[in-house]
């Protein structure tokens, strides 16, 4: 429920849900955010005279955050360092990376494919008491590497290939992916990437000692469930740790990317700077993608909300300045987004353009009448001619107008 008030009668713990002025020209990351701190009422006070507050706030979610717990009104940030990009990465004059997009994508494709399929074989080999090929999965990771090192863009937008039936690989692959372009947001090397995307492509391997009758349950899990799910950790640390040569770094994020800032997360309770850096990335990356799927438990959500949901509860959860790196890796509007423009047409993110944040490639997939394009084209926000203002009117529901990405993206020419 909405609530218009003055800016002077804002308090810390209050949830902004909307300004009286255009929230992309301000420094807040989100038109929609609880106020943490008193840097953000000054902001506010500074910008503004009245906002809106909404009263009740998003309900649980229970894979990765658990139970989504009350933000404290004064819970001190402590952890691990952000660290900051390396130096400025090759781009265009738009700030797209200069191996084109298109050019990217056929490539990006059958890397998505190849990882899918080695990690569905990985985790039969889990389930028949096998061991798992490391070596191919290093294979699987270094070709992501030289992907997003071209274009991050195509690779990212592959994670959109969504099954609510193959969940589990999907994931795996989604969550090696996106971690591997966050890591080269941040400026991380060659091997550093290699470490990070090998442990993440690998995280959930433990998966697969949990018996499936609990880790498909539709309805919530009891007590004693949930104890078995974490122990998807431990064993998925357990069988690598006896693997040669398995990087270190790359172990710790099987066995620590569910711990939590403010130690509340398993298996050891780890806090703040106790949580390597890796293993925080592929934490924050694991939620993400699991909100944004469809589970036998709950509904996808979209990206920006997802994003949304997750800053609400940064102070208990997550490291706040490595969190809103994230947030500004994937962009205003993330890859795979549905949006509508200022023309009415509704199309789908399939870039971030670094640059003009504002002004990503967008698939056009309904015109102004809401009709679907019998052939559907791109279009650069950034490239228009003199006298166009088309420009992202709104960020819309995944499941707008029933439009299916994941089909949508199959039956593309370059799908």
């Amino acid at each position: 429920m909405q609530k218009k008030i003055s800016v002077d009668e804002l308090q810390i713990g209050m949830y902004v849900s909307a300004l009286d002025c255009p929230w992309e020209e301000t420094s807040f990351l989100f038109q929609g955010f609880p106020i943490n701190h008193p840097g953000e009422l000054e902001e506010l006070r500074r910008l503004c005279k009245h906002v809106f507050i909404e009263t009740e706030r998003m309900p649980e979610v229970r894979e990765g955050l658990q139970t989504l717990r009350p933000v404290p009104k004064s819970k001190a940030r402590v952890g691990i360092s952000s660290p900051t990009p390396r130096g400025p990465k090759k781009k265009d004059d738009e700030g797209h990376d200069q191996t084109r997009f298109v050019a990217e994508l056929e490539q990006a494709r059958g890397i998505f494919d190849d990882a899918k399929n080695y990690i569905d074989s990985a985790l039969e080999d889990v389930r028949l008491g096998r061991s798992v090929d490391t070596a191919s999965a290093r294979r699987k990771v270094s070709e992501m590497v030289s992907s997003v090192m071209r274009n991050a863009s195509a690779l990212m937008l592959m994670t959109n290939l969504k099954n609510r039936d193959e969940y589990t690989s999907i994931h795996c692959v989604n969550v090696s992916i996106l971690s591997v372009a966050f890591g080269r947001y941040l400026g991380l090397g060659a091997d550093e990437l290699a470490d990070l995307g090998l442990g993440a492509l690998l995280h959930d391997i433990g998966k697969m000692r949990v018996p499936l009758e609990i880790l498909n349950k539709p309805g919530r899990l009891s007590a004693e469930e949930f104890e078995t799910i974490k122990k998807h950790v431990i064993h998925g640390y357990k069988m690598l740790d006896k693997v040669d040569g398995l990087p270190p770094r790359a172990l710790d994020i099987v066995l620590s990317h569910h711990e939590r800032i403010d130690g509340s997360g398993y298996p050891r309770g780890l806090s703040g700077e106790g949580i390597s850096q890796f293993a925080m990335m592929v934490a924050l990356v694991d939620v993400y993608d699991a909100v944004t799927s469809d589970r036998v438990y709950h509904s996808a959500i979209s990206p920006h909300d997802a994003l949304s949901m997750m800053y609400d509860h940064t102070p208990v959860t997550f490291e706040k300045g490595l969190f809103e790196q994230f947030i500004k890796c994937l962009g205003i509007f993330p890859i795979g987004s549905l949006v509508e423009l200022s023309s009415g047409q509704v199309g789908m993110v399939m870039t971030v353009n670094r640059k003009r944040h504002l002004k990503p490639i967008v698939m056009l997939l309904l015109a102004p009448d809401k009709r679907p394009y019998r052939v559907r084209k791109m279009v650069n926000l950034a490239l228009q001619g003199e006298g166009e203002e088309l420009y992202i009117k709104r960020i819309l529901e995944s499941s707008a107008y029933e439009i299916n990405v994941r089909e949508i993206l199959k039956n593309e020419a370059f799908a």
